[in-house]
C-alpha cells in the first residue's frame, strides 16, 4: 500500500489498473456508480467511482467533470488516519475515475446492520468463530469508531472544511475496523461555495440534517456537529435515528425538539454514559450550544471531564487567558 500511496495515479498509470467491467457496479448513487479494481504491480484493490456521463448533455458532460474535479482537488489535500485516502483521479476509455483504497468491510452503516443480527442470534460476543467477518463484529469497539470519527471530523474542521454529509454510510471500515470518512463531493470550505456529488445534494440524509438546515439554513461546522450526534446514535443502537418514522413525520418531530430515545445500555456500561452524553450534547436545537469537535475528541480521551459549547468553551479559554498575566505558576494552567 505505501508505494501505491506514495505514487499518486494519474492517466498514465491506467495500464496498472485492472478495468472495472461496465456491468459490474457494486455500489453508487445520483451521480456516480462505484467499482472494484485492482493495481496490478501489487494485486491491491482499488474502489474506483465513476461518474455518470452517459445521457446527458454536452453541458451536463461538462458540469459533472467539474464538480468530480472540485471533488478530487479537496479530497487530494486531506492527510489524516480517519480520512479516506485518495490515490488519484484517472481517464479510461473515456471515462472519469477517483481512485482510493477498497475498503473490505465496507461502510459503517451497513456493518452495524449486519453486526446487529449477528449479536441477536450469536448474543454473546465471546463466542469462538473462524470466520473474518465475525471475528470482527466481536472486536469492533463502539467508543473507537465514535473517537475515530470524531477525531476525522475535527481535522477537517482544522482545515477550515464543513464536510456537510456526515452520517455513518459514508464513514468506511478498514481491516482493523479503524473508521474512515469519505466521499466529499458535499463538502465545501467554510463560507465557500458547495460542490455537488453522487448524493444529489444529500439526498436522503434528512435524518442527519440539523433542524436549521431543515429550515433552509447553510451547512456549517455546528450542522456537521448535530449529525455527529446522530452518528454516534447509530453506533449504539445499530439503527437509523427514528427507523420508525419517515421523511415527513420524522422532520417534523426533529423541529418540535423530539430526538432518539435513550437506548438501554447493555453492555457497554459506562461508555455507553459517555457516548450518549457526547450525543445529546451534539443535537441541542441551538447551534451555539453545540461542543466543537475537537472538545469532543479531548471528552472522549478523558483530557476534559465534562462537554462544553462551543461558544463556552471559548468564553472559558478568553477567561483563562486573561488570568495568564496575573499567573506566575505553571504555564499549564493555561493550557485548553
Amino acid at each position: 500500500m505505501a508505494n501505491l500511496v506514495s505514487h499518486c495515479l494519474t492517466t498514465s498509470d491506467a495500464h496498472l489498473v485492472t478495468r472495472p467491467e461496465p456491468t459490474r457496479s457494486v455500489g453508487g448513487g445520483g451521480l456516480c456508480d462505484l467499482f472494484l479494481g485492482t493495481y496490478v504491480p501489487t494485486g491491491q484493490k482499488l474502489a474506483m467511482k465513476r461518474a455518470k456521463l452517459s445521457m446527458q448533455t454536452t453541458h451536463e458532460v461538462a458540469t459533472t467533470i467539474r464538480r468530480f474535479g472540485r471533488e478530487a482537488d479537496t479530497w487530494s489535500n486531506l492527510t489524516h488516519d480517519h480520512i479516506l485516502p485518495f490515490y488519484g483521479i484517472m481517464e479510461i476509455s473515456n471515462e472519469i475515475y477517483l481512485v482510493s483504497p477498497w475498503m473490505e468491510y465496507g461502510d459503517l452503516s451497513r456493518f452495524l446492520t449486519s453486526r446487529l443480527e449477528f449479536l441477536k442470534y450469536k448474543g454473546d460476543l465471546r463466542h469462538r468463530d473462524k470466520n473474518p467477518r465475525k471475528i470482527a463484529y466481536r472486536r469492533f469497539k463502539e467508543s473507537d469508531a465514535v473517537h475515530g470519527i470524531a477525531s476525522g471530523l475535527a481535522y477537517l474542521h482544522m482545515q477550515n472544511i464543513v464536510y456537510g454529509d456526515l452520517k455513518a454510510l459514508n464513514v468506511l471500515l478498514t481491516e482493523e475496523l479503524m473508521p474512515r470518512i469519505c466521499d466529499f463531493g458535499l463538502s465545501k470550505f467554510k463560507d465557500g461555495q458547495n460542490a455537488t456529488s453522487c448524493t444529489m445534494q444529500g439526498a436522503g440524509s434528512w435524518r442527519w440534517m440539523s433542524p436549521e438546515v431543515m429550515d433552509g439554513g447553510s451547512k456549517t461546522f455546528e450542522s456537521d456537529i448535530y449529525a455527529f450526534g446522530m452518528i454516534v446514535v447509530e453506533v449504539l443502537s445499530g439503527f437509523v435515528p427514528l427507523p420508525d418514522l419517515f421523511q415527513v413525520r420524522f422532520i417534523r418531530a426533529i423541529m418540535k425538539g423530539q430526538r432518539p430515545p435513550c437506548e438501554p445500555a447493555s453492555r457497554l456500561g459506562q461508555d455507553f454514559t459517555r457516548l450518549w452524553k457526547i450525543a445529546s450534547a451534539c443535537w441541542v436545537s441551538d447551534p451555539s450550544k453545540r461542543p466543537a469537535a475537537d472538545h469532543i475528541v479531548d471528552f472522549i480521551e478523558g483530557a476534559v471531564p465534562i462537554i462544553l459549547p462551543a461558544s463556552g468553551r471559548r468564553k472559558v479559554s478568553g477567561m483563562i487567558k486573561g488570568f495568564q498575566g496575573l499567573w506566575t505558576g505553571s504555564r499549564d494552567f493555561a493550557s485548553d
